[in-house]
């Protein structure tokens, strides 16, 4: 039996996961972020479409994924 196998698009070839924000709009992301922060026995407030609005107005210019580093000085929400 052949398999067909497809070259990893360049990020996935940099171990980087792609962005979500061409697919999902403002409301979307809040609703996923809602259900992650909500899940797994945590009781987190809702995330509302204006913050994801205001972070994606703060990063419109960054055309780089984030590092480990810069993340871990991100404030937690």
């Amino acid at each position: 039996m052949a398999i067909a196998v497809a070259p990893l698009p360049t990020h996935a070839q940099k171990g980087e996961m792609p962005g979500w924000a061409p697919a999902l709009h403002d409301a979307q992301v809040a609703l996923v972020r809602t259900y992650i922060r909500k899940s797994f026995g945590n009781n987190a407030p809702p995330v509302m479409s204006t913050s994801v609005a205001a972070v994606r107005t703060a990063n419109a210019l960054r055309t780089k994924p984030y590092t480990a580093a810069e993340l871990a000085k991100l404030p937690l929400q």
